[in-house]
């Protein structure tokens, strides 16, 4: 398993046209190149599947130990990486980050085990490094649509108790994982109903409190504090659910701080 761009030398001053004084097109944006494919089809397939994945089920396992794990790692080191010197990728590393939970770490069936799961992350990072993820995004709907949706009284009603519990006890972190955790459908589709379940539950104008127009100035020596030690404590800390990913907070903190996957260096760039 090769990293396609990893000999890239692909920076804004070698790719973009300097003579261009205008906002570049998109054809001229993409010039890079990620396998066997060109940027600009690439870009379009990453925001393609972006677009799926917030609307399924979650089904994310965790990422397994071995070299697999490590070439996952380095996959995410790579692009944030990209994102935070500029490179040709720029425009599409966090993008592309929010979809590898779901296209590379997606569980094979209900009953697979984690030997099932290292295999698979192995043969799907073999379809990524060429750039073939419309390949990759057949095989996890395929799974997708196999999921079975729990709606029956009963579960809806236990998820809700102990929702509210979680509320009232103020543990608000918790509450958002559990319904992640058993969400059955996704994030709801952006139609006239969910618009208006929205602003049933939303504050009337009079009641909302408005921010000031101007934000406070933060002196950027302010960042300079941050290191690998304070990103390790706010990591440890972190809780709550998955977010455009699929992956929630414990699958971060395990690819951030596990000792399993050796040299970290995605911590690195965290904190840049």
């Amino acid at each position: 398993m090769t990293n396609p761009l990893q000999n890239e030398n692909l920076t804004p001053a070698t790719t973009l046209n300097e003579q261009v004084e205008t906002e570049p097109e998109i054809n001229e944006r993409y010039m890079f190149r990620w396998g066997d494919g060109n940027g600009n089809e690439f870009t379009k397939d990453v925001d393609l599947i972006y677009g799926k994945i917030v609307f399924w089920k979650k089904n994310i396992f965790m990422l397994p130990t071995g070299n697999a794990g490590k070439s996952y790692i380095n996959e995410l080191t790579r692009l944030l990486h990209s994102w935070t010197s500029k490179t040709a990728l720029v425009d599409i590393a966090l993008k592309a980050m929010m979809i590898m939970p779901s296209l590379l770490l997606q569980k094979p069936s209900r009953t697979s085990k984690a030997k099932d799961h290292l295999k698979a992350l192995e043969r799907r990072l073999d379809l990524w490094n060429p750039g073939n993820i419309l390949e990759l995004l057949h095989e996890a709907e395929t799974i997708q649509k196999s999921l079975k949706t729990i709606c029956s009284k009963r579960y809806i009603s236990e998820i809700s108790k102990k929702f509210a519990s979680h509320m009232h006890k103020g543990n608000v972190n918790a509450a958002i994982k559990l319904l992640t955790d058993n969400m059955q459908n996704g994030i709801l589709p952006l139609n006239d109903e969910t618009l208006k379940l929205l602003k049933q539950k939303h504050l009337s104008p009079e009641e909302v409190i408005l921010l000031p127009d101007t934000m406070e100035y933060v002196h950027p020596i302010k960042f300079e504090g941050i290191d690998e030690e304070c990103i390790r404590k706010a990591t440890i800390k972190t809780r709550g659910g998955s977010g455009p990913s699929g992956m929630d907070a414990d699958g971060w903190r395990r690819i951030i701080l596990s000792n399993c996957f050796g040299v970290n260096h995605l911590m690195n760039f965290v904190k840049l």
